[in-house]
Order: structure tokens, then C-alpha cells, then sequence
């Protein structure tokens, strides 16, 4: 089982908790186009660049979470192996990395992840 939560939503930037409680781990996909889009704004994905600021992570003992960027073929980019538990504040830079990708989660088993992002442009 997997879940995924919005916790903050607004024209500048998003926060999203995801988390697995299967043992066996899951993959949770997040959308710039759908689930980072306000109800009033417009997606411009060829201009949309979304940025991460913040990451916070805790991961049952011996488990991690892999947090790619999506290609729009599919292949994955961008990799962050974020092990047991931890937090990465980035101070007076954000990881651009492949900021136009959609973001994939994979969980090695239980564990949860907040993303602090940056919706830098691409959301009107």
C-alpha cells in the first residue's frame, strides 16, 4: 500500500508527502501536470520548470527510497538514494535537475518522504 498527500499547494510552490507501508516497497508517481496544478491554473509543460528545495525522508531501519525525475519516454533521471532517515535543505541553490520531469518514488519497503518543491514556471 502506498499513499500520497498534498500538504501545501500554491501558485509558487508544493509540499507532498509520500509513503509505503508495504514491506515489499512501491512506486508512487507525481504529476506536475495534474497534482501540482492549482484549480484555476493552466499547465505550460514545455515552459514548466519545478525545482526541489527541501527533502525529508525516514525509511525503515535497512530501507531506502530513490527519488527519480520521469522523461516524458519513460527513462529515469536525476537519482537521489536516500537512506534510513535524513533531510536535505539546499541553502541559496534548488535541484533544476530535470526540473520539466514528472517525479517517480520508489520505496525498497516501508518508508516516507516529504518534498518541499519550487513551481518556478509553467503553472499560469
Amino acid at each position: 500500500m502506498s499513499e500520497k498527500h498534498i500538504v501545501k499547494l500554491t501558485k509558487s510552490s508544493a509540499v507532498i508527502k509520500v509513503y509505503s507501508k508495504a514491506p515489499a516497497g512501491s512506486t508512487i508517481a507525481i504529476s506536475l501536470a495534474t497534482e501540482l496544478k492549482l484549480a484555476a491554473e493552466t499547465f505550460d509543460g514545455p515552459n514548466a520548470q519545478v525545482s526541489i528545495t527541501q527533502m525529508y525522508w525516514a525509511n525503515k531501519a535497512g530501507k531506502h527510497c530513490i527519488v527519480q525525475r520521469k522523461a516524458p519516454d519513460t527513462s529515469l533521471h536525476g537519482d537521489y538514494f536516500l537512506s534510513d532517515t535524513g533531510h536535505f535543505k539546499f541553502e541559496g541553490f534548488r535541484d533544476r535537475t530535470y526540473g520539466n520531469y514528472d517525479f517517480n518514488i520508489v520505496f525498497d519497503g516501508e518508508g516516507t518522504l516529504i518534498l518541499v518543491l519550487a513551481k518556478e514556471s509553467g503553472y499560469n
